[in-house]
């Protein structure tokens, strides 16, 4: 279950996007929108996303679909290029490197994975388990 998904410098992302479910105090329709995983850990089942029009909502979905396909099916060929574009509206964004943070909940553990890359590499790849 997903906790937390943030990303940086993928397509019209630019600055650090997160996309959070972790609920708030409110007791309001608790026992619909509220599941709590590991004590204390108060996550919402789910999550809407909206703003105004050319905003970034469909490339959020679309950089979590990308990290979902680069862990589910990686390259054969380790010289194959990665297909996205980093933020392109700037300088010096397309030749820094995209992120992806995700922190989430398997089998009642916590982690943190966070993934650097660019377009022909992956620079930086940990995971580690958190204390509950």
């Amino acid at each position: 279950m997903i906790i937390n998904f943030s990303v940086e410098n993928f397509g019209s992302i630019k600055e650090k996007q997160t996309l959070s479910f972790l609920a708030n105090k409110s007791d309001h329709l608790e026992d619909y929108y509220i599941i709590e995983p590991i004590k204390g850990l108060r996550l919402n089942k789910l999550a809407l996303i909206y703003g105004a029009n050319a905003s970034g909502k469909t490339t959020v979905l679309k950089s979590l679909e990308f990290l979902r396909y680069m862990c589910i099916d990686p390259f054969e060929i380790k010289s194959e290029k990665f297909n996205f574009d980093p933020f392109l509206f700037d300088e010096n964004k397309p030749k820094e490197n995209t992120k992806f943070e995700l922190d989430f909940i398997q089998e009642n553990r916590r982690y943190a994975y966070n993934i650097e890359f660019n377009k022909s590499h992956i620079v930086n790849e940990k995971i580690i388990q958190l204390q509950p």
